[in-house]
């Protein structure tokens, strides 16, 4: 058994009593509830100096009642207090081992300054809590008084502190062979090592990371400073990334030492990584892309929208939107992005100049987007024209013959209808003209089905030629042909006799003979006259007709019958009263 052990109880709690009022910083003990149970004697006098009572916080006391009266009161500093009561309640419910917090005290000597460091003992149950307020006043002021020769050092110094209390960066401090003198807690939180000091470079990273971080140190020691990225692994299995800068810390007759602080660039590179992939799929997107301000400028574009509209990206940059989109205008531009900003986005269809003056139609979306205060409009562009090229030629397959040009069935349903909408609303006549060709077959049969294609064609011409613009002639397949007269007089006569004279109009045109230039299979172009007649059911309607079925029904009849008495004929049916 040791002596120590042989002490009797209250000899220890003596030399106890000794060993606190021996230290100089001011050492209060609490019990679980945050109340006093021991004080030091440097404690007792600093109270008795600032002009305390002697009793204010002595054993028995509250600690945690006067921290508590410091954070609701309104001084400057109760914000401290407040953050420093948090982490003594998080001590005392043993949630937390230790934690220091410097803070300023105005006693009637003047202004000083103190670190309170507050923590558990270990072991203790119930928990016991250490508060030791170090008075750092001179440390504070040692920076004054310090000769001009050492002010820069003095400066480095106060900055690499400043530094390490409020920045979440690896700091250290390291001798010319790469031993650490110095390392911060978050250096070793964040390589997940503890001990830093006195171990060497080698030891604490890979070879081939520790050969380079070393010849890096030989060069900062040369030049006397060095900023550099090194990628070490971290303690969460990942190799995260640091700028590290390094700089040379001159002593006086004694070798240099080198400083680090190494701010952790991981989340910036992957960003800047990401900005240069987004650069890259902007620069290589097909669309063109703009950014535009509230006031209607153009202050980015990617290399499309230079090739769609024939600008340099300088000329665009220098443009406002409405020089390039006819139908925009600065004016109306505010107002398109107050939309803008309730919508979230706008597909629109608009024309846009190129710097030749041709004009293409494109699909702007335009897109809200916010940087703090300033409003932008990202609006991808898309040169549709090929896209319209293609939706007609998709509509002409719908709603035209591929053969005449003329309209089909489907769209000759929507012609009739509309034409007799027109004679209901006008109380005016129309009439529909079903035409069938009477030698058709034996030109196929003869020269071939090229030689009845050319025929169509040239009836179609000619029927197109025989009517108003604002009829409509189509063809229903084969030889079939109709032809849509609407707007005729309101009055029966008048109406009858201009639906004769286009009914013979046509029929006439339709004989006279055709030169035909049929290709035959290897062998020139053979020029084929050829007469052909047509036979013609006319069917008129009116304000009462029902429906264009029933009108093209009562001309199809109207043929039948032409064609019954030796075609080459027109037939007439009366439009329902």
């Amino acid at each position: 058994m040791s002596k120590i052990d042989s002490v009797p109880l209250e000899q220890s709690r003596l030399l106890a009593r000794d060993v606190l009022d021996g230290l100089a910083a001011h050492v209060c003990v609490l019990d679980q509830r945050g109340m006093v149970i021991t004080v030091n004697r440097a404690w007792r006098e600093f109270q008795r100096a600032s002009g305390g009572a002697e009793s204010v916080l002595n054993e028995g006391s509250s600690y945690l009642a006067a921290c508590e009266n410091a954070a609701n009161s309104n001084e400057q500093d109760a914000g401290d207090a407040r953050e420093f009561l948090s982490l003594l309640w998080e001590v005392l419910a043993g949630q937390r081992e230790y934690f220091e917090r410097e803070y300023r005290c105005d006693l009637p000597a003047g202004r000083r300054w103190f670190v309170a460091r507050v923590s558990r003992i270990a072991g203790s149950n119930p928990i016991r809590v250490v508060v030791a307020h170090d008075d750092v006043t001179a440390l504070k002021l040692t920076h004054e008084a310090l000769e001009a020769r050492e002010r820069k050092l003095a400066e480095s110094e106060r900055r690499f502190s400043a530094f390490l209390n409020t920045l979440p960066a690896a700091a250290f401090i390291k001798d010319q062979d790469g031993v650490t003198v110095f390392a911060n807690v978050y250096m070793e939180r964040m390589l997940g090592v503890s001990g830093w000091a006195g171990r060497s470079t080698r030891e604490l990273f890979p070879p081939d990371i520790a050969e380079q971080m070393l010849e890096d140190d030989r060069r900062c020691i040369e030049a006397g400073f060095l900023l550099s990225e090194e990628t070490v692994p971290c303690t969460d299995g990942v190799l995260r990334h640091f700028e590290t800068y390094k700089f040379r810390i001159p002593r006086e007759g004694e070798p240099p030492l080198l400083g680090g602080i190494a701010l952790d660039i991981t989340e910036r590179r992957a960003m800047q990584e990401g900005l240069h992939m987004t650069r890259f799929s902007v620069e290589a997107a097909s669309d063109a892309i703009f950014w535009i301000t509230r006031d209607g400028r153009i202050v980015d574009v990617n290399a499309a929208a230079c090739c769609m509209l024939g600008y340099s990206r300088a000329e665009l940059l220098s443009m406002p939107v409405g020089d390039l989109d006819d139908e925009s205008a600065d004016s109306a531009w505010a107002a398109g992005l107050d939309e803008l900003r309730c919508k979230g986005t706008i597909r629109v269809e608009t024309v846009q100049r190129r710097k030749d003056g041709e004009l293409i139609p494109v699909e702007v979306v335009s897109n809200y987007v916010r940087f703090g205060d300033d409003e932008r409009n990202c609006a991808i562009v898309r040169d549709i024209a090929e896209r319209r090229r293609f939706e007609e030629q998709i509509r002409q397959l719908a709603f035209y013959d591929p053969l005449t040009g003329l309209p089909n069935r489907r769209l000759l349903d929507d012609r009739l209808h509309a034409a007799l909408s027109t004679s209901r609303r006008k109380a005016c006549y129309g009439a529909a003209l079903f035409l069938d060709l009477d030698a058709f077959k034996p030109l196929n049969d003869t020269h071939g089905h090229h030689a009845g294609d050319l025929l169509l064609i040239e009836v179609a011409r000619r029927l197109k030629d025989a009517v108003r613009e604002m009829d409509t002639v189509a063809r229903l397949g084969g030889d079939e042909f109709v032809v849509v007269l609407g707007e005729l007089s309101e009055l029966h006569p008048e109406a009858t006799a201009q639906v004769r004279r286009v009914a013979e109009k046509i029929h006439d045109a339709v004989a006279e003979p055709y030169l035909l230039a049929v290709q035959g299979a290897g062998s020139p172009a053979v020029t084929v006259e050829y007469s052909c007649t047509t036979s013609i059911g006319v069917a008129m309607f009116g304000a009462r007709e029902g429906s264009g079925d029933e009108v093209l029904r009562r001309a199809d009849a109207a043929l039948y019958e032409a064609k019954a008495l030796g075609r080459n004929r027109v037939r007439y049916v009366e439009a329902s009263r």
